[in-house]
């Protein structure tokens, strides 16, 4: 009976042994299974965070584009306060880039560290999500005052021209005023005149060269006194003239006149005569005289001595 007993008990020991021993065993087991999970689940946080720095990386360098790229003077992109977003980018960019190293040396199983490293993930996230909100903010500002510097651009190229054509249109008119009012001569005669103001027989008798003319009625002519020229150029090109002195404006130029006449001109028909007193031998051959009033050639004839 002893000996039976002695064996239950020995045998209840060994399954007790043999029970706390499993369970023992099955513990270590699922420490082990709990402590690769937990391993697991780390590299697996890390390698998300990883993709999330490198997104917000990327991220925050595109903002830093839309922020900087495309600026031309006159838009709202401000250059001061795009300056100090872009330094805020920037400086969280190097946060992002200094966050990837340290995430790349840490341990998996410092579950202490990932976590904070996680945290602050987030934070460049929240940070980020507020860029974006002002930089988008600013292009549809920019994007509008684009729109309404080109409609400006646009009246403005308008204005300047129709400022240009109006004064086209002006120089034209006053072209056509001006050659309106330009004076006329007509029916010019020239001839020799001898000491007694009678026609010279020749020309060794000729005293003086008599130059007549009318000048046709302008009422578009601005009246009142006007000094009419006669330029005179003998066979050789060269001006006859009185005295040295005797130099008018004509073409933009300073020339020699032969003579001259003042006259007060009130638009109606009007003949006149001037004198060139013969100072000099004549030359034969063919002589051209200009007549000229206001700057402006009136009229011409030639002759022939």
């Amino acid at each position: 009976m002893t000996n039976k007993r002695t064996k239950l008990i020995a045998l209840a020991v060994t399954a007790f042994i043999l029970i706390v021993g499993g369970l023992i065993f099955w513990i270590v087991g699922e420490k082990k299974q709990l402590e690769a999970d937990k391993l697991n689940f780390a590299k697996l946080e890390k390698e998300a965070m990883q993709e999330e720095l490198d997104r917000l990386n990327e991220e925050y360098g595109m903002q830093y584009q839309k922020l900087t790229q495309g600026t031309t003077p006159g838009e709202l992109k401000m250059h001061f306060a795009n300056d100090s977003i872009a330094a805020q980018l920037i400086s969280e960019r190097a946060k992002v880039s200094k966050l990837l190293e340290e995430l790349n040396s840490v341990k998996a199983n410092n579950a202490k560290r990932i976590g904070e490293l996680k945290n602050e993930v987030k934070t460049l996230r929240t940070i980020l999500r507020s860029y974006v909100v002002q930089i988008d903010s600013l292009n549809v500002a920019n994007e509008r005052l684009r729109n309404e510097n080109a409609t400006v651009k646009e009246n403005l190229e308008r204005v300047s021209s129709e400022a240009g054509q109006l004064q086209a249109d002006k120089k034209k008119l006053t072209e056509q005023v001006n050659l309106a009012a330009k004076l006329n001569a007509t029916n010019i005669g020239i001839r020799l005149i001898d000491r007694r103001g009678r026609k010279a027989k020749s020309l060794t008798r000729a005293e003086s060269i008599e130059i007549t003319f009318t000048v046709s009625k302008n009422i578009t002519a601005e009246p009142g006194e006007k000094t009419f020229y006669a330029r005179i150029l003998n066979p050789n090109g060269e001006a006859l003239i009185q005295n040295a002195s005797d130099m008018m404006t004509f073409e933009g130029a300073k020339v020699p006149f032969s003579c001259r006449k003042v006259v007060e001109y009130g638009g109606d028909e009007m003949i006149i005569t001037l004198y060139w007193n013969i100072n000099q031998a004549l030359l034969e051959g063919q002589y051209m005289i200009y007549l000229i009033a206001d700057g402006n050639l009136i009229g011409q004839k030639s002759f022939t001595l």
